[in-house]
């Protein structure tokens, strides 16, 4: 009798727990954020919490909408506008480990079987490549153009369809497919790895923000598998006072500027490319200034094609890239020489350009001439060369070699005919509740500081970094930053965002501070900036228009950055410079510079 109350206890427990462990062998919706649909057979459904999906469904998110699903201890993130399915060429008492990805984005955190468990690896199908992982933290996207796998942790097997080469990603590593190119291994940066972790996450969302790598993308339109076409459209308005941002650098009374840009893009081939963006431009700036107590009022109006523009080769070969002909030019965390945050007026340099990935290192060679377009404040390198290898994406080695002349650097003295070398190192990491940047140049260069003395002389620059979210259910990220530079330190290849919006702290004979709040949500962040700054002597100047006897000023500025469509960007930004000791040459007291700037682009 006892034995037949064992086992009737026995097969009671079986039968209530098989739904238990039926359901831990199912994607289940556990979180959903927005819109999205199940489709299961001809049927839609509306995908709730708790949902049990089934082998064949498939899973279509909306816009701004993301998906959470679980399977016993794996995890599954489903970005916007994407659409997957399980697939259902497997036994439907297996897991559901076969999964395919016909475009959109996915994150998927693969647990680690242990000795006892089932050595099975989940698979993902994409129109170019299969990827199998096995306890491991993967992103893949797929995009009409192009498909990339990014490893977080673990490793990934990704064989590519076409050319049925394997591949094995290593962590902070990715691997990127496009028609007519050979896939290559190449590292990925830690900033976005973070935005893509970002983009699909749903709660203790930390979105990074960055203006070099979140720019929106080019909305291409294929008239021919070789051939792309889009047509990008950047305008910005403002308005300053007692800064100099018209047709003069000292600090107008009243300026009122305005500028619209419209740009072409084409691209042929798919391997070997050809990329030209003519540029139409049209500006207008009132500026009203006081000198000798006389009011002045500038207008200005300037309409101009810029004929060819951007306009360049691009050739690939395995795991080498070169690029030749007129072009921008982008290195290390930003520009190489800083453009003008208020103008749309465009840097372009002839030059050309290698680059190769051979993992873990990233190694990236160039050669640029004088730009084609005179930088409105002069004093422009002749010739540009430089070197940059990077291990992993965080720890980078550079080398940059400027070349100054007379006839082509304006009237500076102390920027003619010399040479400046810079060598330095640059780290930056971004973790998911913290992170750091650190950058340190040393620069040897010979200077005419005036017409009978010449002075070779060592100068240097260093910043520290260090920022972290305030507490992990909040969306808000504070920075604190501290910047040093020698007295005769020649910028030119630094981010120009460091020093403030205003644009007139110079790295010279500089001390600066700065404490940052940025607060994230996934399309739009504000970001709040104060700067203080100081030199070291009475008669260094920091300010393009102070002259020699300010000594230490600050800055607060206002950014409000919206990414309300996946081609499209608006920004507001709200500048207000504090000058501390009065000006040499102008009023005895000080005013403050105030500005202001709404930029806006889309592609169409």
């Amino acid at each position: 009798m006892k034995s037949f109350y064992f086992f009737f206890l026995a097969f009671f427990m079986y039968l209530f727990c098989l739904p238990a462990a039926a359901q831990d062998l199912s994607w289940k919706v556990e979180k959903v954020l927005g819109e999205a649909v199940v489709i299961r057979g001809q049927k839609e459904q509306m995908a709730v919490p708790d949902l049990i999906l089934e082998a064949g469904d498939m899973v279509e998110t909306h816009k701004r909408s993301r998906v959470r699903l679980i399977m016993d201890q794996h995890k599954l993130w489903i970005g916007p506008k994407t659409r997957f399915k399980i697939r259902d060429d497997v036994a439907t008492n297996d897991k559901q480990d076969k999964l395919q990805l016909y475009y959109g984005k996915l994150r998927a955190k693969v647990h680690a079987p242990s000795a006892k468990e089932k050595q099975q690896e989940m698979e993902v199908l994409t129109p170019s490549a299969v990827s199998g992982v096995r306890g491991t933290e993967f992103f893949i996207n797929v995009s009409p153009h192009k498909e990339s796998v990014c490893t977080i942790e673990g490793h990934v097997h990704l064989q590519d369809l076409k050319s049925n080469t394997h591949h094995s990603v290593k962590p902070y590593a990715g691997v990127s497919i496009q028609p007519g190119t050979h896939p290559h291994l190449r590292a990925m940066d830690s900033r976005i790895i973070a935005q893509w972790k970002a983009e699909t996450s749903l709660e203790n969302d930390h979105p990074q923000w960055s203006p070099h790598y979140q720019q929106p993308h080019l909305k291409a339109h294929s008239f021919h598998p070789s051939f792309h076409m889009g047509l990008r459209l950047q305008s910005v308005v403002g308005h300053s006072n007692h800064l100099g941002y018209g047709s003069s650098l000292l600090p107008s009374e009243d300026n009122v500027f305005a500028q619209a840009k419209l740009i072409p893009e084409f691209h042929w081939g798919s391997e070997h490319k050809l990329f030209w963006a003519p540029e139409w431009l049209y500006a207008y700036s009132e500026e009203t200034m006081t000198l000798d107590k006389n009011p002045a009022i500038s207008e200005r109006l300037l309409s101009k094609v810029r004929l060819p523009g951007e306009l360049y080769y691009q050739g690939h070969r395995q795991n080498l890239k070169w690029t030749l002909g007129q072009q921008r030019l982008h290195w290390l965390d930003g520009s190489l020489l800083g453009d003008n945050l208020w103008s749309l007026d465009s840097r372009l340099y002839p030059a050309f350009r290698l680059q190769t990935q051979f993992y873990p290192y990233f190694l990236d060679i160039f050669h640029a001439a004088s730009q084609t377009v005179r930088a409105f404040s002069g004093n422009e390198p002749l010739t540009m060369s430089g070197l940059h290898l990077s291990y992993l994406s965080w720890a980078h080695f550079f080398a940059l070699h400027r070349n100054y002349d007379e006839s082509k650097s304006g009237t500076s003295k102390v920027l003619q005919n010399h040479n400046v070398w810079d060598v330095g190192l640059f780290s930056s990491r971004h973790f998911d509740q913290w992170n750091y940047q650190f950058q340190y140049v040393l620069q040897n260069g010979k200077y005419f500081q005036d017409q009978v003395s010449k002075i070779n002389e060592e100068n240097y620059f260093y910043q520290v970094d260090l920022g972290g979210y305030l507490h992990p259910q909040w969306h808000v990220h504070a920075e604190v930053s501290y910047l040093e530079a020698s007295r005769n330190f020649l910028p030119g290849m630094e981010s120009q965002f460091l020093l403030g919006y205003s644009q007139l702290l110079q790295r010279t004979n500089l001390q600066l501070q700065r404490f940052r709040l940025r607060y994230s949500q996934t399309d739009w962040h504000l970001i709040l900036d104060w700067y203080q700054s100081w030199t070291k002597e009475a008669s260094g100047a920091f300010a393009k228009w102070s002259g020699d006897h300010v000594s230490i000023a600050e800055e607060w500025n206002a950014r409000w950055v919206w990414n309300y469509e996946d081609h499209s960007q608006i920004s507001w930004v709200l500048v207000a410079l504090f000058p501390k000791t009065a000006l040499s040459w102008a009023t005895p007291n000080p005013e403050a510079g105030l500005a202001t700037q709404i930029y806006w682009q889309t592609s169409i």
